[in-house]
């Protein structure tokens, strides 16, 4: 948890030389909901079941949740966390931060167990469910599954296009070319923040390779936040 307290900052990837991507090397419309220190100075978790002991972590905290699975969250990396409702029927299309929990993936059917109990799933709505938005992420922090938002006002806002740059939407590069769907648009001052967001505390080995990004694709500031736009 040093490097993140040295850090410049809130619903459920070496490299071969290509300059459009910044490097991975290994190592989240603005959705700032709660209260947190100043645009620039951390990493901002929005799980509303984890509190880090780091002041200098600021943490958008949602209040408890209904249901206890603070025994479900234990982690040494990101890629054992995952996003599950916080509900026992999951919402209808893509769930939004209030709505889920990071907890360790090994442990989720125990998660739905618990705030399922005393109920049927068999009676939820049945509806379309969609993925959480690409920028909600489930990472490690300080051993503990939590959620970021990368969408927080500290990670993309911008006054010019210069201001902005392309970065994979991933820890790890999947090594193929890169469509819209596996880029996201920050803050260039911004970028090894939301790496080391993506990648938790302990970053895994990742591939040595790179994807190129399909052209026609460029990070741009609109309306005073960083967006991937397609030409």
């Amino acid at each position: 948890m040093n490097r993140l307290v040295t850090l410049v900052l809130a619903a459920s990837c070496a490299a071969c030389p290509d300059a459009d991507i910044p490097s991975p090397d290994a190592g989240p419309n603005p959705t700032d909901s709660g209260s947190h220190i100043s645009a620039d100075v951390g990493i901002a978790p929005v799980d509303a079941g984890v509190q880090t002991g780091d002041a200098s972590v600021p943490v958008v905290d949602a209040g408890p949740p209904a249901v206890d699975v603070s025994d479900l969250l234990e982690c040494s990396s990101a890629m054992q966390c995952r996003l599950v409702p916080n509900q026992c029927c999951a919402p209808c299309g893509s769930p939004e931060a209030e709505q889920l929990v990071a907890v360790n993936g090994e442990r989720a059917s125990q998660a739905r167990e618990r705030y399922c109990e005393g109920q049927n799933s068999n009676d939820c709505p049945r509806c379309p469910e969609g993925p959480p938005r690409q920028t909600l992420r489930a990472t490690c922090l300080e051993n503990s599954c939590t959620m970021v938002d990368l969408e927080l006002a500290s990670f993309t806002t911008c006054s010019a296009d210069s201001d902005c740059t392309l970065t994979l939407s991933m820890c790890c590069d999947s090594c193929v070319p890169h469509g819209a769907d596996d880029l996201i648009a920050v803050r260039q001052d911004q970028l090894q923040n939301v790496r080391d967001a993506y990648c938790g505390d302990e970053p895994p080995m990742c591939p040595a390779c790179s994807g190129a990004i399909i052209p026609g694709l460029s990070a741009k500031c609109v309306a005073g936040s960083c967006f991937v736009q397609e030409r």
